[in-house]
């Protein structure tokens, strides 16, 4: 898990009559910390990334299926397990938790920072996921942007960027690779919709 230092800022000078005046700073970017620069060109070449401190309120779980590959840098081509997600307890720093789970492969519930704007939104955490059974574990900076609507998260992009892995058949890719995916109709749906409902959901 990725603990953000929260930033204040003091105004003015303090004198004996002066007050002053801390004002919380929500994160408006990805930090450098959390994934390079250039990392974050390289994925805008595939996925918007929302950028601003008024993201809309994302709080909920979805259903990405059928899983698309937009984008893989190691050239990889094949199919996907669908992805269940959540994001829950939203708050006025714009973190939240988030879960997700695809196959037999769960997220434990992480830190995630949530940016954007009412048009748009990315949301970005560190993760730990494993599967027991397959006898892997690894750190992920996950990252997903898109458009909240009352069917769902339109326009979604789902990025993972592999940090490091423990991994001792060669199942997962090399530390530095990434991939973007999208929701095959065009919408990640709400849970509790007719889509999820019929695939699964959480």
């Amino acid at each position: 898990m990725v603990w953000l230092a929260a930033a204040w800022l003091v105004t003015g000078c303090v004198g004996e009559t002066d007050e002053t005046i801390l004002l919380p700073v929500r994160v408006r970017d990805i930090p450098e910390s959390v994934l390079p620069a250039e990392m974050q060109e390289a994925l805008e070449q595939q996925m918007p990334i929302y950028r601003g401190d008024r993201p809309a309120r994302i709080e909920g779980a979805y259903v990405l299926s059928p899983v698309k590959l937009v984008y893989a840098s190691d050239g990889y081509q094949g199919d996907f397990y669908d992805i269940d997600w959540e994001a829950s307890e939203l708050d006025w720093w714009n973190r939240c938790i988030f879960r997700e789970r695809q196959g037999g492969a769960e997220g434990e519930g992480q830190e995630a920072w949530v940016i954007g704007t009412a048009e748009g939104f990315t949301l970005y955490t560190v993760e730990q996921m494993h599967d027991d059974e397959a006898g892997w574990d690894c750190l992920v900076v996950t990252l997903v942007s898109g458009r909240k609507t009352d069917r769902g998260i339109s326009g979604l992009r789902w990025a993972v960027v592999m940090h490091d892995k423990r991994d001792a058949e060669g199942l997962l890719v090399e530390p530095d690779t990434w991939r973007v995916f999208a929701d095959g109709d065009g919408v990640a749906s709400v849970v509790g919709s007719s889509k999820s409902q019929t695939e699964g959901g959480l």
